[in-house]
């Protein structure tokens, strides 16, 4: 029986009884007529927003961006982080009861400040993509490492920083691709977003007529956004936000 249910045979049960009275011999040795009223509190079922108190896990200097996934295949998601100032990514395996290990650098192209996860070889073990000055990808070994990282060049970026980057599958072929963003530090260049096809084999196929200019890109998001089954990109700018979809 559901609390709901439960409550509503309470009520009914009290309204039955209201009014029935009962007898009682008075200190004067008469009787007196007693009623007795039954009264019920309710609190309202509510699930309040409530964390315990935070725990801090070194990784390298200046962390800008988290991702987690299950990087060693043991079913407990574990973490990691793009480190600027230290050219690094942080993984650190996660216990299945929300604490993590030590974390573990390895190098990721200089200055990350974002990354994206995927399985880019379709080897079943999930890979990490870094942008900072340059669009880095390691592959994942399956059990918390990782193959030394390989460089993607991108031919319409220059003179601008990348920014942020996402993995998806934009063309339906079954090979993740990446999303970039890329955008002028001085804000002379509007910038714009590029998706590189992944290949299959870890690979990013980059062409000129991938480059689409936009408003000062920074931040983006990939979700299906119009439920068609197709992944669209969110991306903020500077004077505003828009979406693609692929």
């Amino acid at each position: 029986m559901s609390f709901h249910n439960w409550l509503q045979n309470l009520r009914s049960a009290l309204a039955r009884g209201r009014g029935q009275r009962h007898h009682r011999r008075s200190a004067a040795g008469g009787l007196r007529t007693a009623t007795h009223r039954l009264h019920l509190e309710v609190l309202e079922d509510r699930c309040l927003l409530a964390f315990i108190a935070p725990v801090a896990y070194p990784v390298g200097t200046n962390p800008q961006a988290v991702a987690t996934a299950d990087f060693n295949n043991d079913g407990n998601l574990d973490l990691a982080t793009a480190n600027r100032d230290y050219a690094s990514v942080s993984v650190l395996l996660g216990d299945g009861q929300s604490g993590f290990g030590a974390a573990s650098h390895m190098a990721a192209g200089w200055n990350p400040t974002a990354l994206a996860v995927g399985d880019f070889n379709n080897d079943g073990n999930l890979d990490l993509a870094t942008i900072g000055n340059q669009l880095s990808v390691r592959l994942g070994n399956g059990d918390g490492t990782f193959q030394p990282p390989v460089n993607i060049g991108l031919l319409n970026t220059t003179p601008a920083r990348l920014l942020s980057v996402a993995a998806a599958d934009f063309n339906a072929d079954g090979k993740v691709d990446l999303a970039v963003t890329a955008g002028d530090p001085i804000g002379s260049w509007p910038g714009g977003y590029e998706v590189l096809l992944g290949d299959g084999a870890g690979g990013f196929a980059v062409s000129d007529s991938d480059f689409e200019y936009g408003d000062h890109p920074r931040i983006l998001a990939v979700a299906d956004v119009n439920a068609d089954g197709l992944p669209d990109l969110a991306v903020t700018g500077y004077h505003g936000s828009g979406t693609g979809s692929e």
